[in-house]
């Protein structure tokens, strides 16, 4: 992504569904964070020389998320993504990922012998 996006000068879109959002959002966290910037305005003050984001944007379809994943102490925060723009489309009548998700995210706790959700 580096060459495409920086040393080809290409604009790089993820364009990601359903499973395929956790991949691609797993794959542009970043963990150190003084090594993202978005703006000049939000480059925080570091010695370290900052990188640029990764890609032009980041296009999630039916993701299969939870609702907070991307706020601030979510599995995946917005802000450490190394992507320029967010966008989620998903659909409520998705019945998918309406009613199966919940259980999906349960059963790691389900394998644990604790109670099944209802």
């Amino acid at each position: 992504l580096n060459t495409l996006r920086h040393e080809l000068n290409n604009e790089v879109y993820v364009i990601a569904h359903s499973l395929g959002s956790r991949v691609a959002a797993a794959a542009l966290l970043v963990h150190d964070t003084t090594q993202v910037s978005t703006t000049q305005a939000e480059q925080p003050q570091t010695e370290q020389p900052l990188v640029e984001p990764l890609v032009k944007g980041l296009v999630l379809e039916g993701a299969a998320l939870a609702a907070g994943a991307m706020h601030e102490n979510g599995e995946f925060p917005a802000s450490r993504l190394s992507t320029e723009s967010i966008l989620v489309l998903y659909s409520s009548h998705d019945s998918t990922l309406r009613d199966n998700f919940p259980l999906g995210e349960a059963w790691p706790t389900m394998k644990r012998g604790a109670p099944r959700p209802p």
